[in-house]
């Protein structure tokens, strides 16, 4: 079965700043979807984090709303204030599995679509109303070394070197 191929984590507890999602949901590290997909109830708790972190911050988030086609997206006047809000504007995500807490840094699951006009950004992530379980995507291990111990069925991460030098650049 592609089930035993697979590798499942359980997540204990989501932080957005000071939202927490405190629901226990099986996921699945699956990298050949591109961006990670939730619940529709977890989705929901998320991007209403999201949005009370982005009210303390004045509307540096950007013009929030969805894009067919996109996903939910914010769009910047130009590429300075886009850069500022992956960098520090944007909330983390802290999603604790059992015995390991991981850090989605903004600039990890975002997906750049920005064109010669537009300097837009859209969340790495969405909701499947059918889905019962969250399936994290390339995009959540952006950043990360993920080693994957199929002889022991274990999964390890590990900040990767060219993550943080990305992050002195961007």
């Amino acid at each position: 079965s592609i089930y035993n191929e697979l590798y499942q984590l359980e997540i204990k507890n989501i932080f957005i700043g000071e939202t927490e999602i405190n629901n226990i949901y099986l996921s699945t590290i699956d990298s050949s979807s591109t961006i990670s997909y939730f619940p529709k109830d977890i989705f929901n708790s998320m991007m209403a984090g999201i949005f009370a972190e982005c009210l303390d911050k004045n509307g540096q988030c950007g013009k929030i709303k969805r894009m067919e086609g996109y996903g939910i997206c914010s769009e910047f006047m130009n590429l300075k204030e886009m850069k500022k809000a992956l960098n520090g504007i944007w909330p983390a995500i802290k999603i604790i599995f059992s015995g390991y807490e991981f850090i989605w840094e903004p600039r990890n699951y975002y997906i750049d679509h920005s064109s010669e006009t537009k300097y837009r950004a859209c969340f790495g992530f969405d909701t499947d109303e059918k889905m019962n379980s969250i399936i994290l995507g390339t995009n959540f291990m952006r950043g990360y070394d993920i080693i994957f111990d199929r002889e022991n069925n274990r999964i390890g991460f590990a900040m990767a070197e060219c993550g943080r030098n990305m992050r002195k650049k961007l």
